[in-house]
């Protein structure tokens, strides 16, 4: 498995904490477990496309210059593309909050 650099893992364990997300919050916000969440923030694995894509709305990123930045792949399928349009992440993102 390819190790990301300190800077790398360290940069999402950063953009986490400062939308006030506990590791347990943002797993359950991805649809993932806590486990899996920690193993990004230690550098031994990377988000998908589809984890990066969502990743990158949540922080309000760019998509291609977060999955760069973190040397993650950017293809991301059409049809989740589309998911998260404009006005369809909006929508999530306002559900979610409410939630949190």
């Amino acid at each position: 498995m390819n190790n990301l650099s300190f800077s790398h893992s360290h940069i999402l364990q950063t953009l986490r904490e400062e939308i006030g997300y506990s590791i347990e919050q943002l797993a359950k916000y991805l649809g993932t477990d806590s486990s899996t969440v920690q193993e990004w923030e230690d550098g031994t694995a990377k988000p998908t496309p589809a984890q990066s894509l969502v990743l990158s709305k949540l922080y309000g990123l760019d998509f291609p210059q977060f999955c760069d930045s973190l040397a993650v792949e950017s293809f991301v399928p059409e049809d989740i593309q589309e998911e998260f349009s404009q006005e369809a992440w909006k929508n999530k993102l306002c559900r979610e909050r409410r939630l949190l």
